[in-house]
């Protein structure tokens, strides 16, 4: 599992859309992970166990990791550090590995007694211990002068690896994977290459894993991106293969297959239209050029960036149309290079994909009648099922599918207090 990339943000697009399936009968969320002790709560990534982890602030503004599994509230994950007046660091979570109750890693984010956020990891299997510190690169490591200061984790694996950066005290991030007690050890450039700057985006599920990532160009690249693979967490980075007439790529996710997706930069050069971008994906090894998504429902499409992908492949993403709006779709590489649109919710111009399952269900949220509402797109079949908001008229988002599509996570307005929001999950309908 994924947290969002450093390089790979959501493209804000919107648009207008005909609703082409129907919807079905709307439900409601099933589980609020709300508790006394939290004033706003999110969950951002669920397993195929309902183990699901997120944020939550506090009565005192402090900020919590949560962790939860049954209905009735969500458990506050121990901090890095607490102060001597007994005032936990601020944490966050970020995912969770898609383990058993044993074996599920989690990872996020935690202030050290200085203040600055390190990665860090719990353990499903003892969520009272104090997370693991993902430390930074020491002296020497890599001819280092003096040590890294500060980690962040960007994905963990089935077997509990991560990967992500460490950080100078100027600020140069340097690619690593970390050992099960938090040690650091720098991914490798290519002969004569470097990985000064190079982020890690995402890790296979591989007996053998696979990282992908993004790196400078380096002198003569003018800026651009490369988007990188290593094989293994002992090789060197290969750059993957830029598609005909794109500028430059970017990595943002492997499966266990090792197929890659990315979104790919076109300048616009000759006759081509400028600001162009387009959704990939990358065969395993990534040394030939990828399939690019070319047309969404048969219409061409110059705009369109993947979110998600699942162990088959299939994709989901948004894109831009005219008039400014954005709208999601999901798309099959095995069938060709079109897509196809997702519906939109009745009463809704715009929307956006935000995750897919193994069994190709999307989800994501729209604007209807000037607030959020969740979705769940079901590729086979076509059908459209609305979540509704906890509060009436409230405003809500599915941000996360377990990857057996069992469950669906998100956040909402919370029904009884007001503009409070509420991390949910429900039984995927």
């Amino acid at each position: 599992m994924k947290l969002p990339s450093r390089l790979v943000t959501s493209l804000g697009l919107v648009i207008a859309g005909i609703n082409l399936a129907g919807t079905a009968q709307a439900v409601t969320w099933t589980d609020n992970v709300y508790n006394a002790t939290f004033n706003n709560s999110k969950i951002v990534s669920i397993d195929n166990n309902h183990q699901a982890v997120g944020s939550a602030t506090g009565a005192n503004y402090d900020f919590f990791a949560i962790y939860d599994i049954n209905s009735g509230g969500a458990t506050a994950l121990p901090p890095l550090f607490t102060s001597s007046a007994g005032l936990p660091g601020a944490c966050s979570g970020g995912a969770i590995s898609n383990g058993s109750l044993t074996t599920a890693v989690i990872i996020g984010s935690c202030e050290d007694s200085n203040s600055v956020p390190q990665g860090v990891v719990w353990a499903a299997s003892n969520l009272a211990a104090a997370p693991v510190q993902l430390l930074p690169l020491p002296i020497l490591a890599g001819l280092r002068l003096v040590p890294d200061v500060q980690t962040e984790a960007a994905a963990v694996n089935l077997a509990g690896v991560v990967t992500g950066v460490s950080i100078s005290p100027n600020g140069e991030t340097t690619p690593v994977v970390w050992t099960s007690t938090g040690t650091a050890n720098s991914l490798l450039p290519p002969l004569l290459g470097s990985v000064t700057n190079c982020s890690p985006a995402d890790i296979s599920d591989a007996a053998t894993p696979s990282i992908i990532g993004n790196c400078p160009a380096g002198a003569g690249g003018a800026g651009k991106n490369q988007a990188v693979l290593w094989s293994s967490a002992s090789a060197g980075y290969s750059v993957l293969t830029v598609p005909p007439g794109a500028s430059y790529c970017v990595a943002s996710e492997i499966n266990l297959s090792g197929q890659i997706l990315g979104t790919c930069y076109y300048n616009g050069g000759g006759s081509g239209t400028p600001d162009t971008y387009k959704t990939v994906r990358w065969a395993a090894g990534g040394s030939s050029a990828p399939i690019v998504l070319q047309t969404i429902n048969g219409s061409t499409s110059l705009r369109n960036s993947g979110i998600a992908m699942n162990a088959s492949g299939q994709i989901a993403g948004n894109r831009l149309k005219s008039g400014g709006f954005t709208t999601p779709y999901y798309w099959d590489p095995a069938t060709g290079t079109n897509g196809t649109p997702i519906p939109l919710l009745p009463g809704s111009s715009k929307a956006t994909a935000k995750a897919i399952s193994d069994n190709g269900v999307v989800v994501g949220c729209g604007e209807v009648a000037g607030a959020s509402e969740a979705f769940v797109y079901h590729s086979s079949g076509g059908a459209l099922v609305a979540i509704t908001s906890l509060a009436s008229g409230g405003n809500d988002c599915a941000d996360a599918i377990s990857p057996n599509g069992a469950y669906t996570a998100g956040i909402s307005e919370d029904p009884s207090i007001s503009q409070q929001d509420d991390g949910v999950i429900t039984p995927t309908p």
